[in-house]
C-alpha cells in the first residue's frame, strides 16, 4: 500500500508541476494550462536530447597523440605492450620511435658462435697422425691397403675440417662488419627474430657456398682426368714398337669387386672398394682392382677413382669404436693413441656411420648459436621522440562532462522557445483574433525573439567547444 501511495503521490507531483509558474497563474487558468503543457513538452524534449546527445557522445570514437620525448627502455617497453594490447581491439593505433643513429653495426648487439664436428679438434686431424700415417714403402702395398690410402685420406679430411672453419670465420667476420639499417625502433620481439634470421642465413648461405665448391672439386677431377699418384683412377701404359721406340698412353682403372659389372673410373668416379690391410708383397694390377683377401677391413672406409671422392663416402664409425681403432693401429706401431683420442658418440648429433660428404655439406657443424642484446641496440638507436597515436571509445567522464558542458544552453533554449510555440499553439486553436493580436502580440514577438538568440547560442557555442576539443587533442 505505502508502495501504491508513493507512485500516487509522485503522478501527482508530475501533474502540478510547473516549471514555468509565472504571477498571472493564480488569476488566469489559461496561462496555467500554457504552463502546464510547457512543462511537459519541456520533460519530454529535455529527456530525448540528453539520451541523443549522450548516446552520440558515447559511441563517438576520439584520437588522441602523446609524444614521449628521448624515452628510455622501460618506458619504451611499456608503451609497445600497451600497444599491443589495443592493437588486438578494433580502434586503429600506431606507436612509432625514430633512430637517431639509422646505421647500427651487427658486432654491437650480435654474437655468433659456432662448434664443429670432433672429428675437426681431434687427434685424426693432426699433422702428427698424418705424418705418423705416411711410410716410405706406400708404393708397395695394394693401393686399396689403408697404409696406402690413409694419409693423402686424413690429409684431405684435415683440410675440409680447415676450410669449414676459415668459411665460417670469414663469412661471421663479414656479417658483423655489416650494418643494420634501423630508421625506426623495432620491438624487442621483432630485433630478436629479425637478428636471428639474419645470423640463420649467414649459416645457409655459406653451407651453399661450401656445397657448389666440393661440386667443384669432384667434377673437376673427373672431367680433366686427374691422375693420383697411387694410380688409381688411370695408368700409364708404354707399348713397344718393332722399331724399338716406345709409347706411352692412359689407361683408366676398372674396378670390379661387389659390382654386377666392370666399373670404369674414365666413365664414372663412384668406383669404391672397402679399405682393408692386405698382404705387403705388392700387388700387380695392371689397371685393375679385383676384390682380395684382407687382413683386416677399416669399417666405413672407402678407396676409390680418386682419393676426395672415396672419402666424401668414407664414415667415421671405426674411429668411434675402440676395438676397430686397436686393429688399425696393430699396423702402425709407432702410433700411440689413449682411449681419450677416440671419438665421443655423445659429442655429435650426427651418427658413427653418416658420410663425411654430410658432414661436408653441413660444413661440420655441431653448434650454432646466436646472442642478441637488444639493451645494446637501443642504446645505438637511441629514439630521440616516441608518437604513440591510439582511438578509443569516449570514457564516461568525458560524456558528462560534454553534457554538463551543453545543458545549460539547452535548456534556456527550450525554456524560451516552448512556451511560445505552446502560447502560439493555443492561441490559434481559441480562433480570437483581436485577443490575438492585442493581447499576445507584443509577448509572441518577443518570446520567438529571444528563442532564436538562444537557439543561435546553443548553435555557436557547440561548436567552439568540438572545436576547443579538437585543438585539444
Amino acid at each position: 500500500m505505502n508502495f501504491i501511495a508513493g507512485l500516487r503521490t509522485i503522478k501527482e507531483f508530475l501533474i502540478s508541476l510547473n516549471l514555468f509558474e509565472s504571477l498571472a497563474t493564480q488569476t488566469n487558468p489559461n496561462r496555467l494550462r500554457t504552463e502546464l503543457i510547457s512543462t511537459r513538452i519541456y520533460m519530454v524534449l529535455m529527456t530525448i536530447a540528453i539520451v541523443i546527445l549522450a548516446l552520440f557522445t558515447a559511441l563517438e570514437n576520439t584520437t588522441q597523440s602523446i609524444n614521449i620525448q628521448n624515452p628510455s627502455q622501460d618506458t619504451f617497453d611499456r608503451y609497445y605492450s600497451e600497444y599491443l594490447i589495443r592493437l588486438q581491439s578494433e580502434y586503429s593505433t600506431t606507436f612509432q620511435c625514430s633512430c637517431s643513429q639509422i646505421e647500427i653495426p651487427y658486432k654491437t648487439f650480435i654474437n655468433i658462435t659456432y662448434k664443429l664436428h670432433p672429428v675437426c679438434s681431434s687427434v685424426f686431424v693432426s699433422d702428427s697422425w698424418i705424418n705418423l700415417l705416411f711410410s716410405p714403402d706406400m708404393t708397395y702395398y695394394y693401393p686399396i691397403d689403408f697404409r696406402s690410402s690413409g694419409n693423402g685420406q686424413f690429409q684431405l679430411l684435415a683440410s675440409l675440417c680447415l676450410f669449414a672453419n676459415q668459411a665460417l670465420n670469414n663469412a661471421i667476420d663479414d656479417f658483423l662488419s655489416n650494418f643494420l639499417l634501423s630508421p625506426l625502433t623495432v620491438s624487442s620481439a621483432s630485433f630478436k627474430n629479425q637478428s636471428e634470421a639474419n645470423a640463420e642465413f649467414v649459416k645457409t648461405s655459406t653451407i651453399s657456398t661450401f656445397r657448389r665448391l666440393l661440386n667443384l672439386v669432384r667434377d673437376t677431377s673427373l672431367t680433366n682426368g686427374l691422375q693420383p699418384a697411387m694410380q688409381t683412377s688411370s695408368m700409364e701404359l708404354l707399348d713397344s714398337y718393332a722399331n724399338g721406340t716406345m709409347e706411352a698412353y692412359p689407361y683408366a682403372t676398372v674396378w670390379s669387386g661387389d659390382y654386377k659389372s666392370e666399373c670404369f673410373c674414365g666413365l664414372t668416379s663412384v668406383c669404391y672398394e672397402q679399405a682393408a690391410f692386405f698382404d705387403e708383397s705388392a700387388y700387380e694390377t695392371q689397371g685393375v682392382f679385383e676384390k682380395s683377401d684382407s687382413l683386416e677391413n677399416v669399417t666405413g672406409f672407402l678407396v676409390g677413382c680418386y682419393a676426395f671422392d672415396a672419402l666424401l663416402n668414407s664414415s667415421l664409425t671405426c674411429f668411434f669404436d675402440s676395438i676397430c681403432l686397436s686393429n688399425i693401429l696393430t699396423y702402425f706401431p709407432t702410433i700411440n693413441i689413449t682411449g681419450d683420442d677416440i671419438l665421443n658418440i655423445n659429442q655429435t648429433h650426427f651418427e658413427p656411420n653418416t658420410t663425411i660428404e654430410n658432414l661436408a655439406k653441413n660444413l661440420f657443424i655441431e653448434d650454432w648459436s646466436k646472442e642478441t642484446l637488444f639493451s645494446a641496440y637501443y642504446a645505438k638507436c637511441a629514439p630521440a621522440l616516441c608518437t604513440y597515436t591510439f582511438t578509443e571509445r569516449n570514457s564516461f567522464l568525458k560524456v558528462l562532462t560534454t553534457l554538463l558542458g551543453v545543458y545549460g544552453g539547452i535548456t534556456v533554449a527550450l525554456r524560451m522557445c516552448i512556451p511560445y510555440a505552446v502560447h502560439f499553439w493555443r492561441n490559434r486553436k481559441v480562433g480570437n483574433p483581436i485577443q490575438r493580436n492585442r493581447g499576445g502580440f507584443f509577448l509572441a514577438k518577443s518570446d520567438k525573439l529571444k528563442c532564436s538568440v538562444f537557439s543561435y547560442y546553443i548553435a555557436t557555442s557547440s561548436k567552439y567547444t568540438e572545436h576547443d576539443e579538437d585543438s585539444s587533442n
